[in-house]
């Protein structure tokens, strides 16, 4: 995939929707690419959170659990941003993100993302912006969530069905 189409597809991810094409490109050119067989795991939950990874080709299956209990949670596809915590924090994965076919991704180290933050401060800037922005959403869903809940309105679209 050339540079300029995973930059486009990191300006889609909300961290990144503030940040120049010039800086994005930077950040693309020094992360890599790596490529998974179907099955293949990309991280486990659990471990030391050290990357984020960028869809470019495939699918993921996110799984959570331990063991044979171990169930999907969830699946990502081109464009999803994997693990964008660990370029943040320094937390462990919350699932596991196994390949569920032949997969591509760009993964984005956190030393490289914080070195590409100190070259470019207005990098950090734009995505302190983007992040503003998610937590103002947030707040208000969350105050919108809170109104329905104080006010007593039907939550039963709301309720999960029960086990069979």
């Amino acid at each position: 995939m050339a540079i300029r189409d995973e930059v486009a597809l990191l300006k889609r991810i909300a961290l990144f929707s503030h940040v120049s094409a010039e800086h994005l490109n930077v950040l693309v050119f020094a992360s890599e690419e790596e490529t998974l067989a179907s099955g293949k795991v990309l991280f486990k939950q659990g471990d030391e959170a050290t990357a984020a990874y960028l869809v470019l080709k495939g699918k993921v299956s996110l799984l959570g659990g331990k063991g044979r209990a171990q169930k999907e949670v969830g699946t990502a596809a081109k464009g999803s941003f994997l693990g964008e915590q660990a370029l943040l924090c320094e937390k462990p994965y919350a699932v596991t993100a196994k390949a569920a076919k032949k997969l591509k991704v760009l993964q984005i180290s956190r030393h490289i993302f914080f070195r590409s933050v100190s070259e470019f401060p207005e990098m950090g800037v734009q995505m302190m912006r983007a992040l503003s922005l998610r937590l103002d959403e947030t707040l208000t869903d969350f105050g919108a969530l809170r109104a329905t809940f104080d006010t007593g309105a039907d939550l039963t679209p709301f309720r999960t069905q029960e086990p069979r």
